[in-house]
């Protein structure tokens, strides 16, 4: 987590009002199951969840309802996306453990490969074995610096203004799409950014020109590109008043601000999920956050400082209980129903010692409305990066 997040935490920990969650109505609903489990110190032994049940033991105990050996690993083979974090050069990729040259800026997972910025405005992919190679080039500033799909990795050279898609598997650029900042773009504020990759269409946000052929973007828009063809497939010009948060299934989540809150620079207080045709899917609270379900029937945004997860047809908060948990910021889906959070105790937040403040992950479930502690301690948050393609220790 950034400094300024790890300053809300401690501020909210002062404030001290009690999490959003109706902790009560869940107990009612029988559906409030959080234990904690001590793995380790530091990055320690993660079990990777298995397939999450009403009833049935979670992944943390084995079939007989003992606690499982420190070290053993339950794998769920059908999950498309593996718990992941990193601390230090050190990236966690469900029960692997991948070896960096140096601590990332920011990382994305594909499949048992990182693809990570860092020193030298290098992009640098690292395979399971430990082999790393310079793919190449970003100076992003500020934001998403990197996503992935399958076997693709995007991100924005700066120097070379164009976005790169690089295909992990084949080892090679798959596509290359130039841009052209013209105008009030050329400011710090006007880069180019990667926003996501699905279903093989890279989703960007650019301001001036994009493609071959110089589509107009103007003050800035969205623009979606076909990665196999290299077609700009979709683009329109926003006014910067709305910002794509994330894409899945073919569904727009984007922050909307008025244009007054724009001049100001600050955030709006509404997302809106959309199909790439306009279509309104529904509306839910939410800041400048947003991460798709992978089949865009839920959300989750950051309304307060703790984030919550809606369903996006229906506006219902559907946030999973909490239990100790005082604070959790969402990782990454794993599959439509689960998810990866990184969270903090109320007792940490409350304590006032940044010795005492490390993150525990977790992974939640909507259905079961309850999460599973898999590790603890992993890191302080200035030391933490997690698999969104963004640096948070600045």
């Amino acid at each position: 987590m950034n400094a300024l997040l790890k300053q809300t935490l401690e501020d909210r920990a002062a404030d001290g009002p009690a999490p959003f969650v109706d902790v009560a109505a869940l107990e009612a609903a029988g559906r409030a199951r959080v234990r904690r489990r001590r793995l380790a110190r530091g990055v320690g032994a993660l079990a990777v969840l298995a397939a999450l049940g009403a009833a049935a033991p979670y992944a943390l105990d084995a079939a007989d309802g003992r606690d499982r050996d420190p070290g053993q690993v339950a794998v769920d083979p059908g999950a498309p996306a593996a718990v992941s974090w990193a601390a230090g050069d050190v990236v966690r990729i469900g029960d692997i453990d991948v070896t960096l040259p140096e601590a990332p800026s920011a990382y994305v997972v594909v499949g048992d490969a990182v693809v990570w910025a860092g020193s030298q405005n290098g992009v640098y992919l690292t395979r399971a074995d430990g082999s790393t190679g310079r793919i190449g080039a970003t100076a992003q500033p500020y934001g998403r610096v990197l996503v992935a799909e399958g076997s693709l990795a995007g991100w924005y050279d700066t120097r070379a203004e164009e976005f790169v898609v690089y295909d992990v598997d084949a080892d090679e650029v798959a596509l290359r799409v130039p841009t052209r900042r013209t105008g009030g773009a050329t400011d710090e504020f006007g880069i180019p950014a990667v926003r996501a990759l699905d279903e093989g269409v890279l989703w960007v946000f650019s301001r001036g020109e994009i493609g071959p052929s110089g589509i107009p973007l103007d003050e800035g828009g969205v623009a979606a590109v076909e990665v196999s063809s290299g077609d700009v497939v979709q683009w329109e010009s926003s006014g910067g008043n709305d910002d794509l948060g994330d894409v899945q299934d073919g569904r727009l989540a984007l922050a909307l601000r008025s244009l007054e809150e724009v001049s100001q620079g600050l955030s709006g207080d509404e997302v809106l999920v959309r199909t790439a045709g306009g279509g309104e899917v529904g509306r839910v609270p939410g800041d400048n956050r947003a991460l798709l379900s992978p089949d865009a029937t839920y959300v989750v945004t950051d309304p307060n400082d703790s984030e919550q997860v809606w369903d996006v047809a229906t506006g219902a908060d559907v946030t999973p209980d909490l239990g100790p948990y005082g604070f959790m910021a969402v990782a990454q889906w794993l599959d439509a129903d689960r998810f990866q959070a990184t969270a903090f105790t109320r007792d940490e937040l409350r304590s006032g010692d940044d010795a005492d403040l490390a993150a525990d992950v977790l992974v939640c479930s909507v259905d079961a409305g309850s999460c599973e502690t898999v590790a603890t301690d992993v890191a302080a948050p200035g030391d933490l990066q997690l698999p969104v393609g963004e640096n948070l220790g600045e």
